[in-house]
């Protein structure tokens, strides 16, 4: 006899329908920024050690723009502006999923950004299936 427990284990992941607005394939490429959370900037402003999960926007390049890949490539490279990427249209989002309890003790320690990193892909228009 299966308890609770093992019967769930069992069970498939969930499955998302994808769209054909997020075939990457297709895309001359992206551009992802990490969406901005006041609350936990606030909180570490007065020097309370919060991180909360990270969000992403994902949008895709412009046809013909080629992004700098880093802060030294020279001129004639796409230098995205925080305010290019809030009007483009999202084709996908990725939301972090983590414990609090890690993020937050690596935080007060100085290294949150050596926590371990799972993310979640979504297409914003596609149904969500549970």
């Amino acid at each position: 006899m299966q308890t609770h427990n093992q019967a769930y284990a069992m069970q498939p992941p969930a499955v998302q329908a994808m769209t054909p607005n997020s075939d990457l394939s297709r895309m001359p490429g992206v551009a992802i920024r990490q969406v901005a959370q006041w609350g936990e900037a606030i909180l570490q402003a007065v020097g309370i050690p919060w991180e909360s999960k990270n969000k992403y926007k994902i949008v895709m390049l412009p046809p013909g723009q080629h992004p700098r890949r880093n802060f030294q490539q020279a001129d004639g490279y796409w230098k995205v502006t925080g305010e290019e990427l809030v009007q483009m249209p999202t084709i996908m989002q990725a939301n972090e999923e983590s414990d609090a309890c890690e993020r937050i003790c690596l935080t007060a320690g100085g290294c949150g950004n050596l926590r371990a990193l799972k993310l979640h892909f979504m297409d914003p228009l596609a149904p969500q299936m549970d």
